[in-house]
This record gives structure tokens, sequence and C-alpha cells, in this order.
């Protein structure tokens, strides 16, 4: 059973339950007090999986931010749509001006349909269902099917099986909607082939006798003359070298299945596809390059978890006028001793979202956790006092009792929270409105705690051989991969 990818946007306005919405969709912990709230910067994407009659989709929730200082990147993060979930809250009035700005924004360009279209009102903190005294939209948008859910963050299950019952139906329409896409993209470029006159034998018809050679296969010389030489660019026939024609940049079938297929192009990932290397550790204790964001996945597999902490743009200055493009910071962590950070900048969001991604996969590092006092039950706290800095930022982490928690601001807690440190005084100086650089502050200072030889680490060394030299009769052998036949 194939999986259809489905991009759903989740916008309203400010402090309407949007991130707690999707992550209990996504069953992540969702965070209490008025603390923990954390405006979305720009985007957050979670993902579900949900089986739909024989369809079985991968349902992307793009957490958009409702704030208008974000506003210039709705229409990057408005593209490709194939539904729209306009979050409300129930017991706030005057919202309608503001989800009618958010659907011109995201639905009008996309020309969705009423069906792929949903207002949801969540209720924080309620048990029970019903409206709440909520009537529903008066405005232009009470065509759209409106539902209501009530979400208690300590006991969250009953309510998203409330929410699923109504999102299945957007689901549905959505699906419905990329199917028809789909096949008027396919119809588009039968009609698109040119009608041509044919005899009994197949042949074009011609006022001479058939050329012999045209009775083999032809030979598709390119029709641009001094562009590619002889290779074709695939004009209306969706050959290879070009993304032929088709409804804007849909993917083509069957490139899930080649993405999920890791074929590792470097000696360790060799080694760690074919289990020669059982752990992450073992790669840090001879300092061996990670090239493929593929490995580190592979040990921590779905315990990985990223957030994307700011997306800002940059530009440079050119003859033709400024380019303007998106720089992403993420961070990747398993809340059990590894972390990584990410940068990436790309002229579209989703792009540089996903740069970012790998290249913070492929700078995951370890973080040393230790205790504050005496060492009973798990480690909680960094070891040592430690020191981050970068630009003008300085963070230092100190070691705290159990149960004090992370004193810190937002974005240092954030990073401390993945890396698994549960308890953690910070004191920063400099510029830390600098997100950037407070970020990579705080990620040099748990690289840094390994950095540390405490005596409990004084051990006698046991040199063994580097994998590279274990296994060098493996490694000697040729990389046996399946080949592939291109129609």
């Amino acid at each position: 059973m194939a999986e259809t990818t489905l991009k759903l946007a989740v916008v309203g306005p400010c402090r309407t339950g949007k991130t707690l919405l999707c992550r209990a969709m996504a069953e992540q912990p969702i965070l209490l007090g008025e603390m923990a709230y954390q405006p979305t910067a720009a985007v957050r994407i979670q993902e579900i999986s949900r089986v739909l009659g024989v369809d079985r989709v991968k349902v992307q929730f793009w957490d958009c931010s409702g704030s208008v200082q974000y506003q210039s990147y709705w229409p990057v993060l408005a593209k490709e749509l194939d539904g729209l979930l306009l979050v409300i809250d129930p017991s706030r009035a005057d919202q309608e001006r503001e989800l009618e700005t958010f659907y011109r924004n995201f639905a009008e360009p996309n020309n969705l349909y009423t069906r792929q279209c949903m207002v949801m009102a969540v209720q924080v903190q309620k048990e029970g269902g019903g409206l709440g005294g909520w009537q529903g939209l008066q405005g232009g948008l009470k065509k759209l099917s409106q539902s209501y859910v009530a979400i208690n963050p300590n006991n969250p299950a009953a309510g998203v099986q409330e929410a699923y019952s109504h999102l299945d139906i957007l689901f549905q329409g959505a699906l419905q909607s990329k199917k028809e896409a789909l096949e008027s993209s396919y119809m588009n470029q039968e009609d698109s082939q040119p009608y041509e006159r044919r005899d009994s034998r197949g042949m074009k018809a011609s006022a001479g006798p058939p050329n012999p050679l045209s009775l083999a296969t032809p030979i598709k010389m390119a029709e641009r003359g001094g562009e590619r030489g002889a290779f074709s660019r695939g004009f209306g026939d969706r050959g290879r070298g070009d993304r032929g024609r088709g409804r804007g940049g849909r993917r083509a079938r069957g490139k899930k299945d080649d993405e999920e297929k890791w074929v590792p192009c470097t000696k360790l990932g060799r080694l760690v596809q074919q289990g020669k290397i059982k752990s992450l550790e073992q790669i840090y204790l001879f300092s061996m390059p990670v090239k493929e964001y593929q490995i580190v996945e592979f040990f921590l597999g779905s315990a990985l978890k990223d957030e994307v902490m700011k997306i800002m743009p940059v530009q440079k200055q050119t003859r033709a006028g400024q380019r303007t493009r998106f720089k992403a910071f993420v961070v990747v962590g398993d809340s059990n001793g590894h972390i990584g950070l990410g940068v990436k900048c790309a002229k579209e969001v989703a792009t540089a979202i996903r740069g970012a991604i790998i290249s913070a996969k492929m700078s995951v590092v370890p973080v040393r956790r230790g205790y504050w006092g005496n060492k009973i039950g798990k480690v909680h706290t960094v070891p040592t006092k430690v020191t981050g800095k970068c630009g003008s930022v300085t963070i230092r982490l100190t070691p705290a009792p159990r149960g004090a928690g992370i004193v810190a601001a937002r974005t240092p807690k954030k990073v401390l929270q993945m890396a698994g440190i549960e308890d953690c005084y910070t004191c920063s100086r400099g510029s830390t409105k600098t997100l950037g650089n407070f970020v990579r502050a705080t990620f040099t200072a748990l690289a840094k705690t390994y950095g540390f030889l405490t005596p409990d680490l004084w051990r006698e060394s046991k040199y063994t051989k580097a994998p590279f030299q274990e296994f060098t009769d493996f490694l000697a052998k040729p990389q046996v991969t399946e080949a592939k036949e291109y129609a």
C-alpha cells in the first residue's frame, strides 16, 4: 500500500492552541504552565501516519506562526498546500477578521476547495465536549466545516481521538483533491502530444517509400540546438534530464522508495550498515568524521527529535538588486546525551529547514552528564562548570541539585532539554538577542563536557585497532549495489 504525503498548514492567531494540538496529534509531550509557552518561530513541522480506508497517508502538520512579524514568510510556507486547518480559541471574540486574512494568504493562492479547509476551535484544559458557548463563525468563512475539540494537557488521549474524528474528513478531502490533480496532470500530458497520421504498419504517413532505418527504434536527439548536445531535456515525455511538463513540481512516483533505501558512500557508512560498528560511542572514540546523516539515524532512530530554533531572512546586494534567502537554525537531540546543531541558508524555508536538519544530524556530539552531590539515581546535570562562547555571547553552565530544574532563558533551556540535562544553573552575557550566537554558545558548552578529565575517568588505556584497520579485508571488497533499469 503506497503512502501519500499531505502537506497541511495549521494557522490561526497567536495563543490559540495550534502547537498544543500538533504536539498532541504527534504524541509528543505537552509543556504546561505559562513559562512553558514558546511562540513558534515561523514554522514547526510535525508528521503523523494515518490509514484512510485503502489509502495510507503521511500528514505533515506545518504549524505556522500567527505573529505578523513572520507575515513575509507566508507565501513561502503556503506553497503546494494540500489542506488548511484554521485554529481559533472559542473563549476569545473578534477572530474572524484574522482568520479571513489567513484564508486569503494560504487557501486562495492554492485554489483549495471547501473540502480541503476546516475551522477547529481548540479548548485547553476542559473536560468533556460541547461547544462551550461558541456558536461558530457567522462571516464569510461560515461555508467551511467547523468543529470543536477539548484537549486536557494532562490526558490528551481523549481529545486526540475526538480531533481525529473531525480531521479524517479533512484528510479525505485533501487526498481526493490531490488524486484529481494528479489525474488531471496526466491527462494534460497525454493531450499535449501532437496527433500524427500513420499508415497500416504504424509508420508515419509520407509521400515516398519508408526509410529502412526508420523501422528500427528511433533515436531521440536534442530538439533545441546548441543547448545540451545530443542529450534531450525530456520535452513532453518526462525523460531523464528534466522535470518534464506537469502540474507545478509534483513528486514522481517511486521516489520515496529510493530515498528510504540507504546506499552508503563512505567506508564508515558501510561498516555501520553491516553491523561492524555497534554504537555512536565507538565512532567518537576513534574521532572518525561522520559524512552521512543516515549513520546517526541508524543508531538513534526515532528517539532523535528536531526543533527549529529560528528562521531569519538574509540579503545580499547584487547588480540586479537584493537577493533574499532564509537562514534556519535547527537543533536535534534524543534527550539522552546526544545533541546536534545545524545551520542552513536557502531560497525557500522548507529547503533551509531540511538542509539544517541534515547538517545537525551530522554534527551530533555526545554530552557528558553527572551529579551535583551524592551519586544516587540517574545522572541529571552537567558534571563540571563549562563555558561556551560564540561572537559576543558567553554562557556558563553550572551543576545544580536535583529538582532545581533548568534555570535559563528559553533558547538555552530548549537546547539543554534536548541534550538530556534536567537540572542546571546558567549565566550568560553579551548580545543574547542574537539567537544564532546564543544557540551555538550553548552547543559549544555542552560539547566541552567530555573535555575535562575527572578522576573517575582515570583508567588504564587499552589500545585497540581502529575500525578501518580492523575491518580492512571487508573494506577491500567492492561494494555491491542493486542495478537500476530506466525505461
